[in-house]
C-alpha cells in the first residue's frame, strides 16, 4: 500500500510540470523521506514531514543580472527550508532564471498553502520575524516566502 506524500519546493519558469518537483531544474523538500532533491538526485537528508507539520519555503534572490545565463548560479541568492520554525537546509546554487513555488502531491496528499510575503514582516531586534500561525520563523533579507501546512 501506497502513502499519502508531497513534495515542496522551487521549480524554473520554464519547468516541465509533467515531471515532479525535484526533476530538472527544480529543488523539493520530500515528505517521505525528508530528502532534499535537487535535479532528481538526493542532496541532503532532514527530517521527515507529516500531517500537522508547517514547512516554510524561503527564497532569497538576488538583483536580476542585465544579462542573465541561465547556466550560472545567481550570486547571493538561496532557498532555504524550514520544518516547524526550525532550518533544516539552505540550497545556494540558485540558477540566473525566474523560479516558481511548487509543490508535487502524491496518492491524495492534501495540503494548505498559506502564502506570506515581505508586509506581514516583524522588525525584533536587528532581525526579521515572520509571522506563520502563531509560529516565527528568524530570517535576514527575506523577500519572498510560502508557508505549507501538511
Amino acid at each position: 500500500m501506497y502513502h499519502s506524500a508531497a513534495r515542496l519546493g522551487l521549480c524554473a519558469y520554464s519547468f516541465n510540470h509533467i515531471f515532479p518537483i525535484g526533476w530538472a531544474e527544480s529543488i523539493a523538500y520530500r515528505s517521505s523521506d525528508g530528502a532534499i532533491v535537487y535535479r532528481g538526485e538526493v542532496i541532503h537528508r532532514c527530517e521527515p514531514y507529516s500531517i500537522g507539520d508547517k514547512i516554510g519555503v524561503f527564497l532569497k534572490m538576488s538583483p536580476p543580472y542585465k544579462h542573465s545565463d541561465p547556466s550560472k548560479v545567481s550570486e547571493n541568492s538561496s532557498v532555504t527550508f524550514y520544518k516547524n520554525g526550525v532550518q533544516m537546509y539552505c540550497f545556494r546554487e540558485l540558477k540566473q532564471t525566474f523560479y516558481c513555488f511548487a509543490l508535487s502531491l502524491y496518492n491524495y496528499a492534501q495540503v494548505e498553502v498559506v502564502p506570506k510575503s515581505v508586509k506581514n514582516l516583524l522588525y525584533t531586534t536587528g532581525q526579521h520575524y515572520f509571522d506563520c500561525l502563531k509560529e516565527t520563523v528568524p530570517y535576514k533579507d527575506l523577500q519572498e516566502s510560502n508557508i505549507f501546512k501538511i
